[in-house]
């Protein structure tokens, strides 16, 4: 829902976040909590864990204005789908690959063996090496990479995946 709405500087505030898995630029038709008429769009601009920010994008009547408690909704989103995400690497730092599921599976997100269309996050960690050159092998050159690149997974460093997981 509306959290609350700004007319003049075309703004408003849901109640979805970071930990809902909502992502900048995603669109959210609000009703009317009476009616269910369409009232307006608006769009994700910024988030944090609990709520987003997002700016109008259009409104139906201007003398029905967005406000505190509207529902939003978004025909492909759900909040209540469980988050699925899958480990690349050979290892996460200090952190085996089953602390890396434990810690993940505390925030709500499942580790899946292998990319699939079910898949939502492509966690990168401590690269393969080449073991006759010694190299690094490219992530590029992985088919788990190739594929979540393919499908759209989003893709993590583990750095990254640290700081969303708050260690």
């Amino acid at each position: 829902t509306i959290l609350s709405a700004n007319m003049r500087i075309g703004k408003a505030w849901i109640d979805l976040g970071r930990m809902d898995r909502i992502q900048p630029g995603m669109e959210f038709e609000v009703t009317s909590p009476l009616t269910g008429d369409a009232k307006g769009r608006i769009k994700v601009s910024s988030i944090e864990d609990n709520r987003a920010e997002c700016i109008i994008v259009s409104l139906v009547d201007k003398y029905d204005p967005l406000i505190q408690d509207d529902p939003i909704a978004n025909a492909v989103f759900d909040s209540s789908r469980e988050a699925i995400a899958v480990l690349l690497g050979n290892g996460f730092g200090s952190f085996s690959r089953e602390d890396m599921r434990i810690k993940l599976a505390e925030v709500g997100v499942r580790v899946a063996d292998k990319v699939s269309n079910e898949s939502d996050y492509l966690i990168l960690g401590t690269p393969f090496f080449d073991e006759e050159t010694g190299d690094v092998v490219p992530w590029d050159s992985m088919d788990a990479y190739k594929l979540a690149k393919s499908m759209s997974v989003t893709v993590l460093p583990f750095r990254d995946t640290m700081s969303w997981l708050g260690l």
